[in-house]
């Protein structure tokens, strides 16, 4: 009788531990699992739109090969949308005989791009060839928004940045800024009671696998005489074809859907703190390293957006600091305006990809 008895006890005990754990996997809260992509076969233009959605370890050695190789690596936001033929991971190969990594789709901004580095920082030297797609429309949020971190940034990317030792300060601040100022976002992901104790986050995260991915150095042929002029010329004609006479030179389906509410009014200034602060974390990632990196701002169009002064003078505030710290920086006139570089408001044409695929080029 107490044998039964003890059998009854240890089954319940059993089949309540079940019980709760079935409590806990299906009613307790849990962070999905990112979907992911195939890995990509590497040629000589390559584009990662999101590279949380690639094992961290393919977009670390594919990153850090072509940085080490001083090939061009090209970070943006929502313009590395742009599909056409001269979309960068297919025109530039051919017209500059280079390899070329491109990184990024819309808000993909100053700080998922300078973790996305500092998690590849051996790699970093005077040689690599770095450019970054600087958007007007980053200034618009107030930093990186929460979702757009959440969705480039795995855990485990995370991770192996938490275990650095030489993490900027600046880098640790702003990932904690945003997990402080979205912690219902985060929760149940990025639990905010651990931060900023990095080693205790790190223990959560996940774990590498350990994969390793070997990049082939596949050779490009080399771009002898290639005629820039031609292709912008072609580019150009595309582009004012696809705006159909209308008087901004935009798409004419942009143009259709917007033209009620021209002249538009920017972001209020306020705004430009945050991301501007990324923005010199970011420069000051890349001069400790000795990059001399291209930021490449892509201007607003002068005729949507109306009161411009007040704005620009910010902007010029942030490209003069990229200067100190020794970047190039590659800018298009205000005045006069060339109607045929955007698409849009913000997003380059065609013909505008040409000229800044140009420039990269022009080491």
């Amino acid at each position: 009788m107490v044998a039964a008895c003890r059998l009854l006890r240890e089954l319940a005990l059993i089949l309540g531990a079940v019980v709760a754990a079935l409590f806990v996997v299906r009613v307790l809260p849990r962070a999905p699992a990112p979907a992911m992509d195939r890995v990509p076969r590497v040629g000589a233009g390559l584009s990662l739109p999101n590279p949380a959605r690639v094992p961290t370890a393919f977009t670390n050695a594919v990153l850090s090969r072509r940085l080490r190789d001083g090939d061009a690596v090209l970070f943006g936001s929502s313009e590395l949308a742009f599909d056409g033929v001269v979309a960068p991971h297919r025109f530039f190969p051919h017209a500059c005989g280079r390899r070329i990594l491109t990184i990024g789709r819309a808000g993909y901004q100053s700080l998922p791009i300078a973790l996305t580095l500092a998690s590849v920082k051996d790699a970093l030297s005077p040689r690599s060839d770095v450019s970054i797609i600087l958007s007007p429309g980053w200034f618009a949020e107030f930093g990186t928004p929460s979702g757009a971190f959440l969705r480039y940034l795995a855990p485990e990317a995370l991770r192996t940045l938490f275990a650095k030792d030489d993490l900027p300060l600046a880098l640790r601040a702003a990932v904690a800024r945003q997990i402080r100022i979205h912690r219902d976002e985060f929760s149940g992901l990025y639990p905010d009671w651990l931060l900023p104790t990095w080693s205790g986050l790190a223990e959560i995260l996940p774990v590498s696998m350990g994969e390793r991915y070997v990049v082939p150095r596949r050779p490009v042929p080399p771009a002898e005489n290639f005629d820039w002029d031609a292709a912008e010329r072609t580019q150009r004609e595309r582009t004012v074809a696809e705006a159909a006479g209308n008087p901004l030179g935009v798409e004419m389906s942009y143009y259709a859907r917007t033209k009620a509410t021209l002249p538009k009014a920017v972001a209020p200034l306020d705004r430009f703190g945050v991301e501007r602060r990324d923005l010199y974390a970011l420069s000051d990632l890349l001069k400790s390293s000795g990059v001399k990196a291209r930021f490449i701002v892509q201007p607003l169009h002068r005729r949507v957006y109306r009161d411009l002064a007040a704005y620009d003078r910010r902007v010029d505030e942030a490209t003069a600091q990229l200067r100190r710290d020794g970047h190039r920086v590659v800018e298009f006139a205000r005045e006069p305006f060339d109607l045929q570089l955007l698409r849009d408001s913000v997003h380059f044409s065609g013909y505008g990809w040409v000229k800044v695929q140009r420039a990269m080029c022009e080491r």
